[in-house]
């Protein structure tokens, strides 16, 4: 943990070198760059609600401009939970949506600050592609496609508060949103190659808490229960229930536990876990494992011989969102958009992140997801976009929706 800390420090402070070739680098001259610039300028970590509800703001009048009606939804969960859900409408000739869902929040609390690369090839900063980078290309999309005329469909454009947490509260309106859409694009951005996401793997975070009992490591050694000792078992089991041939993967994100003593017997101790799977089939065989890994104690003090407690809270549960065979056309028309104007090959392909969307997959529904910029270092200090994708993305999702 502490490692990962100091990795992060030295990659901000890597960030924050760079900050003179902000003086050099040439001055942001197209709209959509301008619009990046101002959102990544404000800070938006999920937690800072009034940092995503002012990137919120600046969306929102961008919608407005757009002929966008627009709404703001108070998490179900509670004021404290998020920022409020941003949503701009507009009335096409027929009543099904098309629904592109984007975020505000970024994972880091941080902000790192909005710069260019001397050639003003490359732009970094916080969120500048994850997903700010995202939003101005689906705002982008939309301005070509109203352009064209009214447009089919309806169009709907929600910007999440809290994407890089979960979405805590607004899981059954992804799922009602998804309802009345015929297609549904995510705004999360391409990949580093230029490919796109053809399916998410689904999520769930276990938070293991483990009370044992104190004792005097010397002289009451058999009346402790070792909570840590307890935890290091269990660990060890369910980090080898990964296997990567059926996409299941189980990571141990955090470890803690006892008082940072050596003559102490640990009476407590706890870890978060990471559990990702391809389908909800493997998900459900893994759940069962690790339910039975956790449903027992292995650990008992040498006097009573009671035992450890185990408490199991699930702190996030994301479906998993599958290829999509009715998706497939949809998917090779605006691959073909892309190559068109970027001229280099691209592909849909399988990644292992998650995002709301997982929440909105259906039978039935035609999804695309990775509709953003190109780019890379996501959720690190290093994260960036090649600035030419912000057009090239827009127009082809234009195209796309012209054409749908």
């Amino acid at each position: 943990m502490l490692r990962t800390l100091l990795v992060c420090l030295c990659l901000t402070c890597t960030v924050w070198a760079e900050g003179p070739v902000t003086s050099t680098s040439p001055s942001p001259q197209s709209p959509e760059l301008q619009l990046l610039t101002l959102l990544v300028s404000q800070t938006s970590g999920t937690a800072d609600l009034l940092g995503v509800n002012a990137v919120q703001e600046k969306i929102a009048e961008r919608m407005r401009t757009l002929g966008l009606t627009v709404e703001w939804i108070q998490n179900p969960a509670g004021k404290s939970v998020s920022a409020k859900l941003l949503v701009g409408t507009r009335k096409g000739r027929e009543s099904k949506f098309i629904t592109l869902v984007g975020h505000a929040d970024t994972v880091f609390e941080k902000l790192n600050p909005f710069w260019l690369s001397s050639d003003g090839k490359i732009a970094h900063g916080s969120g500048v592609a994850d997903d700010k980078g995202g939003v101005v290309v689906g705002l982008s999309a939309i301005e070509e496609l109203l352009k064209a005329g009214d447009p089919k469909y309806s169009l709907r454009l929600v910007i999440a508060p809290s994407e890089e947490t979960g979405s805590q509260g607004f899981h059954e309106l992804w799922k009602t949103y998804s309802e009345d859409s015929a297609l549904i694009v995510g705004l999360e951005p391409a990949l580093e190659s230029g490919d796109i996401i053809a399916s998410h793997k689904g999520v769930r975070w276990y938070h293991i808490k483990i009370r044992g009992r104190e004792a005097h490591a010397g002289v009451n050694h058999p009346h402790g229960i070792n909570a840590c000792q307890e935890l290091a078992i269990k660990v060890n089991l369910l980090q080898r229930l990964t296997d990567y041939k059926t996409g299941t993967t189980v990571s141990i994100g955090h470890l803690e536990g006892g008082k940072d003593k050596f003559n102490i017997v640990c009476g407590a101790a706890e870890a978060k876990i990471d559990v990702r799977f391809a389908s909800q089939e493997t998900g459900q065989k893994v759940f069962a494992k690790i339910d039975a890994i956790l449903g027992h104690s292995e650990v008992k003090s040498f006097t009573a011989q009671d035992t450890t407690r185990i408490e199991v809270l699930i702190a996030a549960d994301l479906p998993a969102f599958p290829r999509s065979p009715q998706s497939a056309v949809t998917i090779a028309q605006y691959l073909s958009f892309v190559q068109k104007l970027e001229g280099r090959s691209v592909q849909a392909i399988p990644t292992g992140g998650a995002a709301d969307l997982n929440f909105m997959a259906r039978k039935g529904v035609i999804i695309l997801d990775g509709a953003g910029p190109v780019g890379g270092g996501y959720h690190t200090a290093e994260e960036f976009i090649e600035v030419e994708s912000l057009k090239t993305r827009a127009q082809s999702l234009a195209e796309l929706l012209k054409h749908f």
